[in-house]
């Protein structure tokens, strides 16, 4: 049943990207209207009032969207983590984040687990503003980045390029990017509502 509530409201939303793109508007406004019924007001021009409270971006779409996905499923995974998995994440998580040592390691992977699920949704959730998501975004990819540069076995002598065993963690500073991304768009909008 929640797969196909998304399903209606990605195709909803698509059909409204299409109808927009027929009406003739620019690429920057196309977007997804939150809470709206298809009879809703329009300008003149017959547009869509341009307002942080009815549209999301396409560029927003796509800065949450993935990582939104990727990082909501990893936390459903861990879930079932059992205590020698959770242990051993706890023991990496500690190298870049100490106070993690004092959790169990059945709190850690489900403090862990929950954690992921919370973030994944704030960033697939539309009336999460930008600039929350990236502040939320922002901090999870900086724990996972003090994990990558307090390891010496993650990075090559010069401290900063990956070793094999760190190119899985030095990929989180896209994670990081995106956060610094969707904060400035949240400044940027803001500034536009003024």
């Amino acid at each position: 049943m929640l797969r196909q509530g998304r399903k209606e409201a990605l195709r909803e939303g698509l059909e409204e990207a299409g109808a927009a793109a027929a009406r003739g508007m620019d690429g920057r406004s196309i977007g997804l209207r939150l809470g709206k019924s298809s009879d809703s007001a329009t300008t003149p021009g017959g547009r869509a009032p341009q307002s942080s409270e009815n549209l999301m971006d396409i560029s927003s779409i796509a800065l949450r969207a993935v990582p939104g996905a990727f990082i909501l499923n990893a936390g459903i995974g861990k879930l079932k983590l059992d205590k020698e998995s959770a242990a051993g994440m706890q023991g990496m998580a500690a190298t870049g984040v100490p106070a993690v040592k004092q959790l169990s390691p059945e709190q850690f992977g489900k403090s862990l687990a929950w954690g992921e699920i919370a973030l994944g949704s704030a960033l697939l959730t539309p009336f999460v503003s930008n600039r929350v998501a990236g502040v939320a975004l922002g901090t999870f990819a900086s724990g996972m980045l003090s994990m990558y540069f307090r390891n010496d076995s993650m990075t090559q002598q010069d401290g900063v390029r990956p070793t094999q065993d760190g190119t899985p963690l030095a990929k989180d500073a896209w994670l990081a990017a995106i956060a610094v991304a969707l904060i400035g768009l949240g400044k940027k909008s803001s500034r536009r509502n003024k």
